[in-house]
């Protein structure tokens, strides 16, 4: 067993190795580097197909709160928050979807792309359900938009009290 590692990690560093080393004209034209002057080149990948930025379009998105309390709430009631939001990149924030954990939570997303620097709202509202009386709820709101990773997630709780 303990060869097995040994050699495992030989070849792997052997492997690692020799992908290493001084670029080639090819492979600096691949990378889209001008080795003469620093510029870059129109990217193309294997095959001749144009090579796109996996990056293109993202921004990033800075929520001033991303856990919102509302503490005991009656039973049957409807509780609005709103959690607001900072697009701290350098695209416009777009924000594709909003989905809710349960029913119980409805949010509403904007509609119109968020500029770079500028504020946004998401509108969370829960209503608790009949058999959430007496419980501690934990909910979570999933955003799908144009930043790493895709989504980024916000979460509301709240002690929802015995029905009267």
């Amino acid at each position: 067993m303990k060869k097995y590692v040994v050699l495992t990690g030989i070849a792997l560093g052997l492997v690692l190795g020799a992908c290493g080393g001084e670029e080639t004209k090819e492979g600096s034209e691949k990378s889209g580097k001008n080795s003469n002057s620093g510029e870059k080149k129109n990217l193309v990948a294997k095959d001749n197909v144009p090579y796109e930025d996996p990056n293109k379009g993202v921004t990033n998105i800075q929520f001033e709160e991303v856990v919102h309390d509302f503490g005991t709430v009656p039973a049957v009631s409807e509780n609005k928050h709103i959690f607001k939001f900072t697009n701290t990149g350098k695209e416009p924030l777009i924000i594709k979807d909003a989905k809710a954990s349960c029913g119980c939570t409805i949010p509403k997303k904007p509609e119109e792309p968020i500029a770079p620097g500028a504020e946004g709202e998401l509108e969370v509202v829960f209503k608790p359900k009949p058999n959430q009386a007496g419980s501690t709820v934990n909910k979570t709101v999933t955003i799908t938009a144009n930043i790493p990773g895709g989504t980024t997630i916000v979460k509301i709780k709240a002690d929802v009290a015995q029905a009267m």
